[in-house]
């Protein structure tokens, strides 16, 4: 098990990283998406190595998208929970059923029927 986040300072840095990463994609699937449209509506008709630049900005899209997500992913599991001044087990690990009693196991308790298979 692991704690409840509650460092700001490193939700910011991870947030800030994916916010940075994000306009960089933008800028380059941008650049790209600009190239590709130069090439099919250039001065001489299309130009045969627009499929080069559609193929980069397809990777690009793809790339980006994988890295993307894997960076916000990574900022929401960092966002802080506030805690309490005295923080119960469940609260330190996300998981109130940690503070309520244990209940008794449903079939060894001898009060629920076998199954009718049986």
């Amino acid at each position: 098990m692991r704690p409840v986040p509650t460092d700001l300072g490193a939700y910011r840095r991870a947030r800030r990283v994916a916010r940075v990463a994000t306009l960089v994609v933008v800028l380059v699937v941008v650049d790209l998406t600009i190239a590709t449209v130069q090439q099919l509506v250039g001065p001489g008709g299309v130009n045969p190595f627009g499929t080069l630049s559609f193929l980069l900005l397809a990777g690009a899209v793809a790339g980006g998208f994988v890295v993307l997500s894997r960076l916000w992913r990574r900022s929401y599991r960092l966002r802080p929970v506030t805690l309490s001044t005295s923080p119960t087990v469940g609260e330190l690990y996300g998981m109130p059923e940690l503070d309520a009693p244990p209940r008794p196991h449903r079939g060894l308790n001898g009060q629920d029927p076998p199954p009718s298979r049986w």
